[in-house]
């Protein structure tokens, strides 16, 4: 079990290394740089070439990317071209912000998901599991910002009960900032638990079929048990998978979430890097969404090989 685990850890740091060079591309392809995107109506070509130089836009991309890995290795991202700060504590500052949101869509999502789900696979095919597949489904086809857009629509203009800005909602005390903050999370749900409500109820009908679960019910077990003490355990692997498949949806669709409701996250911070060209604050917040996604990865290929001795022996 250590053996593999070792071996998934590397593939972890294998797939981060590879994640630093596609996107260290991507965001060198973007037309123009940073000179050029903030420079003003009297700027000239030689100011604009002095800032390259200062910068270092002058050298190659491979050195360029040699020298960021380096200090990226060091724990230094570097300091904001357009923020004039490091980018680490930028980084941390708003995804600190960003943590907020995803705990309470997580708190929320993972057990809505879970009792949902196993209702659902209790009746297969059953009125409760065909409406709600059909509505997860119709959820799941919407963009994420068409969904914001319909949360804030509904209880923000047409009913007023939260604010729909939240670019403010740090600086108020705990509960107020909770309260301005519940569109967003309703929204962060509505994108999480749908896919995870899926894949989660897929996995237990397919434990539901196995022979072993036919066995207890010839013995007379009821449903409940059955589900309980039988189907969920042996589908805990496939159930981690899932809910982290959702909660990686759930990073990727934090940052329109985000950019719809004014919120002060990684995710607005990275939109803003991009448009000014910001290469280190770009690299240092799409490394660290990288990093939590792959985390998540490995924490589930963890759960399933310890909840699966079928992939801990030969």
């Amino acid at each position: 079990m250590i053996k593999l685990l070792i071996a998934r850890l590397a593939q972890s740091i294998l797939t981060l290394w590879l994640v630093s060079v596609l996107y260290f591309l991507v965001v060198e392809m973007v037309p123009g740089d940073f000179a050029v995107m903030t420079a003003g109506q009297s700027t000239t070509q030689e100011m604009m070439q002095e800032t390259r130089r200062e910068l270092g836009l002058d050298g190659g991309v491979v050195e360029r990317y040699l020298g960021w890995l380096a200090g990226a290795l060091r724990g230094d991202l570097g300091m904001s071209w357009w923020g004039r700060q490091p980018v680490t504590a930028l980084v941390i500052e708003r995804l600190g912000n960003s943590m907020f949101l995803m705990f309470w869509a997580v708190l929320v999502t993972v057990p809505l998901s879970l009792v949902i789900s196993i209702a659902a696979a209790m009746n297969p095919q059953g009125r409760l599991d065909r409406a709600l597949s059909f509505l997860t489904l119709s959820v799941m086809s919407v963009p994420e910002f068409v969904v914001a857009y319909m949360v804030m629509f509904f209880l923000a203009v047409e009913i007023n009960l939260f604010p729909a800005y939240t670019m403010h909602a740090l600086d108020l005390p705990f509960w107020e900032r909770l309260h301005a903050c519940v569109l967003p999370v309703l929204s962060l749900i509505f994108v999480t638990v749908t896919p995870m409500f899926r894949l989660t109820r897929a996995a237990l009908v397919r434990v539901l079929a196995s022979d072993y679960i036919e066995m207890a019910e010839l013995k007379g077990l009821s449903r409940r048990r059955i589900m309980l003490a039988h189907a969920f355990p042996n589908a805990v692997g496939p159930i981690s998978n899932a809910t982290v498949l959702s909660l990686a949806n759930l990073v990727f669709g934090l940052v329109i979430i985000e950019i719809v409701y004014s919120y002060p996250g990684l995710g607005t911070l990275l939109v803003q890097a991009v448009r000014v060209h910001d290469l280190p604050l770009a690299l240092g917040c799409g490394i660290v969404s990288a990093v939590i996604i792959i985390a998540l990865n490995f924490l589930a290929d963890s759960a399933s090989i310890l909840a699966n001795p079928r992939l801990r022996f030969r």
